[in-house]
């Protein structure tokens, strides 16, 4: 198998993976504690000024964007997956999401800060 060819069905198969988990994802997974994520989202935190814009990058369910949020933040949350977007969407109604993998990226100078965790497994070294 070509390597352009098994990295898209990677990729395939990890937007079917998380469509699948979507629809039960805050009821399985919650607001799990990691304390080392917290840390450096409360670095982050306090690093921005006050209604900032965020990147939240490989957002999946929204799971950190809500203290993004709360912090009075403009939040921006993007993931590959359809079906974890809906779920963000349905819990932060006042965030914006958008379908679209890492890799398509094109940003330039439009944020204030970004976060990205837990994503960067699903992209290729490509």
């Amino acid at each position: 198998m070509e390597r352009a060819e098994w990295l898209q069905q990677m990729r395939v198969s990890a937007e079917w993976f998380y469509d699948q988990l979507a629809p039960q994802y805050w009821v399985t997974c919650g607001l799990y504690p990691n304390e080392t994520h917290l840390k450096f989202l409360q670095g982050l935190l306090a690093r921005l000024s006050p209604g900032s814009s965020v990147l939240s990058a490989g957002c999946g369910a929204g799971r950190y964007d809500g203290l993004l949020l709360a912090a009075g933040h403009h939040v921006l949350g993007i993931d590959q997956s359809a079906g974890m977007l809906a779920r963000a969407q349905e819990r932060f109604p006042e965030a914006r999401y958008e379908r679209m993998r890492l890799q398509e990226m094109g940003f330039r100078n439009e944020f204030d800060g970004a976060i990205c965790i837990d994503a960067l497994e699903h992209v290729s070294p490509e």
